[in-house]
């Protein structure tokens, strides 16, 4: 029988599910673990501290997870770990360069721009790591969208207009300092000749073109062959539509949106994606994409989805269980790649 191991971290949860009150809102481990059997694979629960590198790794199979905590210091200690498993030659569910796009917009730009997928890139970005990089570049074209580096939604995105309002706003998201650092900073600037200052302003972000006239986007997750859909109006005298709460789970969508998702999904090789997609006329924009521990309540909340057949798209009324619907997703990934 094929095996799998589920990373569990320190809570015992697995992934999210914003309906399952089990084990702090995660997924059902049982269910999971009850799913995988129906597909004849052995899942094992496996907790991070329990890994040891001394054992042979290679060739086994990987369900990884990530984490959102605050200052994400478990989280570099995951990464850690899941690059160990990685160099050990076992195969990752996702693999590890997406665990690192996890809430990280810099890599997944990264990402975005080195897979050379077309309809991945129609939006141009710039990457930072300090306000003196950025106050190096010559005029934008206004206005962009200003991006924290980390975070989930709409946290700290703006809308920049001009660069006045840039110079101000990108000092805003970048400020890394603390009383005492900066306190002994400016000391050294004050005493030290020829001395050169460290950067206040080192918390990484992107600048990001922006799709004017939006009144909405889509929230698009994948999971197999399934796909699942809602629709994100913008906020009222605003530009986002993430976080705004109006939502609604369209019954029909255009085979083009289908299409232009699927690619991209096949594209990035991964058994699982969240996609936010930004419809102007009759083109498609991918603004940001997760593919380890997205929220699912697209899923959960929808009656209904679509599933890929080798011709096109039905669509499939009723309620999917996100565990199942997860472990198929899984398991037929499993299964192009011969795991």
């Amino acid at each position: 029988m094929k095996e799998i191991s589920l990373l569990v971290d320190y809570r015992g949860t697995f992934y999210s599910s914003t309906t399952n009150a089990f084990s702090l809102c995660s997924m059902n481990i049982p269910r999971l673990i009850k799913s995988f059997a129906e597909q004849g694979i052995k899942a094992n629960v496996l907790h991070f501290p329990d890994i040891e590198f001394r054992k042979d790794w290679t060739g086994k199979v990987i369900l990884c997870q990530s984490s959102e905590d605050h200052e994400l210091r478990y989280r570099s200690y995951i990464e850690d770990m899941i690059l160990g498993l990685s160099l050990a030659g076992a195969h990752l569910l996702p693999s590890f360069h997406f665990l690192r796009a996890h809430h990280n917009k810099v890599f997944m730009e990264i990402l975005r721009q080195i897979s050379r997928i077309a309809d991945a890139n129609t939006l141009d970005t710039q990457m930072f790591g300090t306000f003196e990089d950025f106050a190096k570049v010559g005029s934008l074209n206004y206005p962009v969208v200003l991006k924290p580096g980390s975070g989930a939604g709409s946290a700290g995105v703006q809308l920049v207009k001009g660069s006045r309002q840039a110079k101000k706003s990108v000092k805003s998201v970048s400020w890394s300092g603390d009383y005492l650092w900066t306190t002994k900073e400016i000391i050294k600037r004050l005493i030290r000749k020829n001395y050169q200052p460290y950067s206040l302003y080192r918390r990484k972000f992107i600048i990001q073109e922006f799709i004017p006239n939006l009144t909405y986007d889509y929230k698009v997750l994948v999971y197999g062959n399934r796909v699942f859909v809602v629709r994100r109006e913008v906020r009222e005298n605003d530009f986002r539509a993430s976080g705004s709460g109006k939502l609604n789970w369209p019954k029909e969508v255009s085979e083009q949106l289908l299409n232009f998702v699927w690619g991209l999904f096949e594209a990035f090789d991964v058994p699982h994606a969240s996609f936010d997609i930004a419809e102007t006329g009759a083109a498609y924009h991918l603004i940001e994409a997760q593919f380890v521990d997205f929220g699912p309540a697209t899923l959960e909340r929808s009656e209904h989805h679509w599933l890929r057949n080798a011709t096109g798209w039905d669509r499939v009324e009723g309620r999917a269980e996100l565990e199942r619907t997860f472990v198929e997703g899984v398991v037929r990934y499993m299964d192009t790649k011969g795991w």
